[in-house]
């Protein structure tokens, strides 16, 4: 097209004017024209609108999992009761079966972190076929663009009140407007990578607390070697630790509420 104007259909980037002359030279006009490049682009734009759709790594039943595991290992639980109970309910019993409900516990918790660490390779996962998609987006817009452009410049050279031109005029406005799309489209995809990236920082995070806090309360039992330690543990001294899982617990909760949001945004802007 002399005037250029190929350039701003979308925002799509100019072709080769050489290789536009060469295909404006060889391609038929008709209402069926650059389908291969037509159908390629249709297809790239509606598996990304199926992968925004798609829910992220949600952790919600993990995270509900792991808070009921923590509450049954309060550390208020090594207080022995006062009055008469105790009497029978001294601090070293409380020990020994705080301890018993701590070791299945944290059992408990790894194999949840290892969960955990799963759906962080499922995020990864759906990042990789985004960029996939990304790149395949971006070679149905090159492709497209040139058609169009070779269009429009065959266009040029039809009679303009042949049925044949006026269906031929019809296609191209349908592929500049796949092609508009195309290109709208394709910064989503990074928005997308981004949605997720933020809650699998999140979600990544969790698995080294979790051990974290099985270190910290293996040494405040005295659980940190062979045979336990004579301890007295403070249940204020425990708390920290676990306090960083709530607040790694509620982080990811945040994190994956945003990222459903933006994807939500972004499928209705691709609908």
């Amino acid at each position: 097209m002399a005037d250029g104007s190929y350039r701003i259909i979308g925002g799509a980037p100019a072709p080769d004017a050489a290789h536009v002359a060469q295909l404006a030279q060889d391609l038929t006009p008709g209402a069926d024209f650059a389908a291969d490049q037509d159908a390629a682009a249709a297809d790239a734009l509606t598996r990304l609108e199926a992968l925004c759709r798609a829910r992220g790594a949600d952790c919600g039943d993990l995270i509900s999992d792991i808070r009921a595991r923590l509450d049954r290992l309060a550390p208020q639980g090594l207080v022995p009761r006062r009055g008469l109970a105790g009497l029978f309910d001294g601090p070293g019993k409380r020990l020994k079966a705080f301890r018993a409900v701590f070791n299945d516990g944290a059992t408990a918790l790894s194999g949840l972190a290892a969960d955990l660490r799963e759906r962080i390779g499922a995020v990864d996962q759906r990042t990789g076929k985004l960029d996939a998609l990304g790149d395949e987006l971006r070679g149905a817009i090159t492709a497209l663009s040139e058609q169009v452009a070779a269009a429009r410049e065959r266009l040029t050279r039809e009679d303009p009140e042949a049925e044949t031109t006026l269906a031929f005029r019809d296609r191209i406005q349908a592929l500049e407007a796949r092609l508009t799309a195309a290109v709208q489209a394709l910064p989503l995809v990074r928005a997308l990578q981004n949605a997720d990236a933020r809650a699998r920082d999140a979600i990544a995070q969790a698995p080294g607390v979790i051990d974290a806090w099985q270190a910290d309360w293996k040494t405040h039992l005295g659980l940190d070697r062979k045979r336990p330690r004579k301890v007295r543990p403070a249940p204020d001294a425990l708390a920290p630790a676990r306090d960083r899982i709530q607040a790694t617990l509620t982080r990811i909760e945040t994190e994956q509420t945003a990222a459903d949001r933006r994807r939500q945004e972004i499928a209705a802007r691709l609908g």
